[in-house]
C-alpha cells in the first residue's frame, strides 16, 4: 500500500465552507474506500500559508492571492457542486491516486 496522503482542507476563518468541503470530500473518499489512503486536516488560510508545504496537497474555498501554487486546488466546487466531477478527477490525479 502507498504512504498515507495528507490533504489540507482551508477557507478564510476555518470553519463554514471548508467544514462543508470537509465533510463532502470525506463522503466521497468513503465511497471510493480511499478512507486508509487519504488524511485530512481542516484549517483555516493561515494554516496554509504557514504549514501548506507540509501537506501532499491544500484545497482552499477561498481566493489565492498571486495564483494558486502547484500544491494548491480550488475546493469551491466541493461546496458549490458545480465541476465536482472534474474537481475529484484532479484531486485524486495530484495525489497519484486511482479515480
Amino acid at each position: 500500500m502507498s504512504a498515507l496522503k495528507r490533504v489540507l482542507i482551508v477557507c478564510g476563518a476555518g470553519v463554514v465552507t471548508s467544514t462543508v468541503a470537509i465533510e463532502r470530500l470525506q463522503e466521497e473518499i468513503n465511497r471510493r474506500g480511499l478512507q486508509h489512503q487519504i488524511s485530512l486536516t481542516q484549517g483555516n488560510f493561515q494554516d496554509a500559508l504557514a504549514d501548506g508545504d507540509t501537506y501532499d496537497l491544500v484545497c482552499t474555498t477561498t481566493v489565492v492571492p498571486n495564483g494558486m501554487p502547484e500544491h494548491m486546488l480550488s475546493a469551491l466546487p466541493l461546496v458549490s457542486t458545480v465541476g465536482v466531477d472534474q474537481f475529484y478527477i484532479t484531486l485524486f490525479t495530484k495525489l497519484g491516486l486511482p479515480q
